[in-house]
């Protein structure tokens, strides 16, 4: 008898697991979402964060606001010169405020 409930429960486990593993839920749908759309629109660092953090809120707006624009072509111009430290954020600073 204990043999047959053993056998019982490792195969609801099995059966529990592998239903899992098929479906995911909402959220870990949205967060999949959230990041193919981050990833398509080649958000990185702090803008990627931040749209992250709102389109898994339900704040995202379906277009990147020109500021995140702005700021992700000045970090591309930032990462392309392969600026680091003190000199990007100098680089930085006034690339943004040229743009504004």
């Amino acid at each position: 008898m204990h043999l047959r409930a053993l056998v019982l429960m490792i195969a609801t486990g099995i059966v529990l697991v592998a239903g899992s593993a098929v479906a995911g839920t909402p959220e870990q749908d949205k967060i999949t979402a959230c990041n193919a759309e981050a990833l398509q629109q080649g958000l990185k660092g702090y803008n990627r964060l931040h749209f992250l953090k709102d389109c898994q809120s339900g704040a995202h707006v379906a277009t990147v606001s020109e500021r995140e624009q702005t700021i992700s072509a000045c970090d591309r111009a930032a990462a392309k010169k392969d600026l680091k430290g003190p000199e990007r954020k100098a680089f930085m600073r006034t690339c943004l405020s040229k743009k504004k």
